[in-house]
């Protein structure tokens, strides 16, 4: 519900079935550059410090969220040699 009512600042590209983790070959659970899980209340850590692999902590009830973000389109715009102002300014 938050990115259906915020859509440009996050916007939503997928929405997983709860367990499912593996996404094209992409096993979510492992293949993302970190993680960090929060409970409703908590981080999993409870220091904050990003987790590389959720395997042993994945649960049949996690539902992943797949959100976009500039890196969304901007190969799309340089190919269409469209200029990304951030990239012209170094």
């Amino acid at each position: 519900m938050f990115c259906q009512r915020n859509p440009k600042s996050c916007p939503l590209i997928e929405v997983l079935d709860p367990g499912q983790y593996m996404h094209g070959d992409i096993d979510i659970r492992k293949h993302v550059h970190s993680y960090r899980m929060f409970d409703g209340k908590e981080w999993s850590d409870n220091k904050g410090q990003k987790i590389s692999d959720l395997t042993d902590l994945w649960t049949d009830d996690l539902v992943t969220f797949m959100l976009g973000c500039s890196f969304s389109f901007e190969e799309a715009l340089i190919n269409a040699n469209i200029p990304v102002r951030h990239m012209e300014l170094g």
